[in-house]
């Protein structure tokens, strides 16, 4: 199962931490001089676009849209896939591919904008019959008062911050060091995934090993400008 942080009316930009290659100084001056490609994609949603050509050591395609979480037209929104995708012991992506963004958008009514919220899935491995699909990894999942998956694990990777929220004006960006299952009464909706790339400013540094935090990847990344009450999605790619 793959799932998705979604809103109807939401935001997506970019995870410019992962990319290391130039200084800070040089890479922050390349974004203050980019003239965005801006469109508003709905009420209190506003998209935002550029192209680098060489940003952080190489061609990055970046895009967010700024949520204005005090509009009263916004609302926020996750979905899921609730099945199996590959790959599995003897199951392929051609068998049972992962849903993209743009199928699972559109089944939300109303939906303006989505973005990957993460991609694995909620079929644990089971040892005992290891030839049933199953999703290789699984994050601690909770939408609309049902909890979708119960891990609740403390990988430095994926599983120590998330996205939890009732509604547009109850809603947190959380880190942990121990398991949500304590924490998800709280909560209608619980998205948990990582690695953290910047913490209240402050670039986040792993092992140098450690290559799902450390490698370049295309990203998707969230933030919230408390001043504003804006929710912040990000998305960049390129390698």
């Amino acid at each position: 199962m793959t799932k998705k942080f979604q809103l109807r009316t939401l935001a997506a930009v970019a995870a410019f931490t992962v990319f290391s290659a130039m200084t800070a100084p040089l890479s922050a001056t390349l974004l203050d001089d980019a003239v965005w490609f801006e469109r508003e994609v709905g009420d209190g949603l506003v998209w935002k676009y550029y192209h680098f050509d060489n940003l952080f050591g190489g061609k990055q395609s970046v895009s967010f849209i700024e949520v204005d979480l005090d509009n009263p037209n916004v609302d926020l929104a996750i979905n899921f896939r609730d099945s199996f995708v590959g790959p599995s012991p003897g199951v392929s992506h051609e068998d049972f591919p992962r849903a993209r963004t743009s199928i699972l958008a559109p089944e939300i009514p109303g939906a303006k904008a989505a973005v990957n919220g993460t991609y694995f899935n909620t079929q644990s491995y089971d040892p005992d019959n290891p030839s049933t699909p199953w999703g290789g990894g699984t994050t601690y999942l909770k939408v609309d008062g049902d909890v979708i998956h119960t891990f609740d694990g403390s990988n430095v990777n994926r599983y120590l911050q998330g996205i939890l929220f009732n509604d547009k004006n109850d809603l947190e960006i959380s880190r942990k060091t121990t398991g949500w299952a304590n924490v998800q009464s709280n909560w209608q909706n619980m998205m948990i995934s990582g690695p953290v790339l910047i913490d209240n400013g402050v670039l986040e540094t792993y092992d140098s090993g450690n290559t799902h935090a450390n490698a370049r990847h295309p990203r998707t990344a969230i933030g919230l400008i408390d001043d504003t009450n804006t929710l912040i999605l990000l998305t960049v790619d390129g390698r």
